[in-house]
This record gives C-alpha cells, structure tokens and sequence, in this order.
C-alpha cells in the first residue's frame, strides 16, 4: 500500500456512503456523520499553542501592535482581541 492510499481509501469509502444515504431509508440516519468522521481522519491535525511566551502587545509607538518573536502581526484595533485569543487557547500556564 502506497503512503496516500489509506487516505484515498477513507475518501472513497465517506463518498460512496454518501451515495448510499442519498437513497436510503430513514433508518440510514445512523451513518450521516460517517462521510464526516472518515474524512477527518485524512485532515492535517491543526496545531495547538504551546507558548504564549514569544507573543507581546507593544505600544511603543501608541498604537497597540501584537509582536510575536519580534516581528509584526497585526496592528491596531484587533492586537489585543487577537493577543487574548492565543492566550485562551494555550494550554493552562501558557509558557510552553
């Protein structure tokens, strides 16, 4: 089995129980989120936050600027909001 087979398969098989839910009886209901499991399965795992320590607000320059590693992200209006989203989203402690 080539590497991408077992994807190519998981595709096939969540399309082909589409079909058949398409035609099938209300007793069929049982297997809709099927397509949807299969293919996840085949999806790049989203990477979570592991630190928060490399990411900053600066307000040097007045404006608020989300810094992370020392480059510019974003600025403005949308810093903190977006600041405050990765902090959330970092396991408890946020340092990594």
């Amino acid at each position: 089995m080539k590497p991408n087979d077992w994807q190519d398969t998981l595709s096939m098989a969540a399309s082909a129980i589409e079909d058949l839910l398409e035609t099938a009886d209300e007793h069929a209901g049982c297997w809709a989120d099927v397509p949807a499991r299969l293919r996840a399965l085949t999806a790049p795992p989203v990477p979570a936050v592991q630190s928060v320590v490399d990411w900053r607000l600066d307000e040097s320059t007045g404006a608020k600027i989300l810094m992370y590693k020392d480059c510019s992200v974003i600025e403005d209006q949308q810093a903190e909001y977006v600041l405050s989203l990765i902090q959330a989203a970092a396991p408890e402690g946020g340092n990594g």
